[in-house]
């Protein structure tokens, strides 16, 4: 498991729900958000990937053994571990490696409008994983 990796797990708050997001913060490390910038170890990571920076702040804190910190790439419209805290490895099920759906405002098979992403369906995580969308 590595910084960066797109993970799929059991949610923290809702254990029977799966979860995929952005792995953050590793354990051990000191994670802190400063105007929307996340700092590990007082170093400001690389995110290419994210929609858009948020406001966020967020004072520093030590990710215990065992767990994770996850963050959506869509931070102002993420419900992750800012909100529900650290993700224990136990919950872990495992690497995503292929976008299935991309779409925002529906889920699929939905008959609500919605804006379809059709260019990154089908596409590589990791082809994805350094461009900003």
């Amino acid at each position: 498991l590595h910084r960066s990796d797109i993970i799929v797990f059991k949610s923290p708050d809702q254990p029977n729900q799966n979860c995929i997001k952005r792995c953050i913060g590793l354990p051990g490390e000191r994670l802190d958000i400063r105007s929307g910038i996340v700092f590990i170890n007082d170093m400001p990571i690389y995110e290419p990937y994210i929609k858009e920076l948020s406001s966020d702040n967020l004072s520093a804190i030590t990710i215990p053994p065992g767990h994770m910190f996850m963050m959506g790439d869509n931070r102002n419209n993420s419900y992750d571990s800012r909100f529900w805290g650290y993700v224990p490895q136990e919950n872990l099920v495992g690497k995503a490696w292929r976008i299935y759906w991309s779409s925002v405002g529906c889920l699929p098979f939905s008959e609500h409008d919605c804006e379809m992403h059709l260019d990154r369906i089908g596409a590589s995580i990791q082809a994805l994983n350094h461009t900003r969308k």
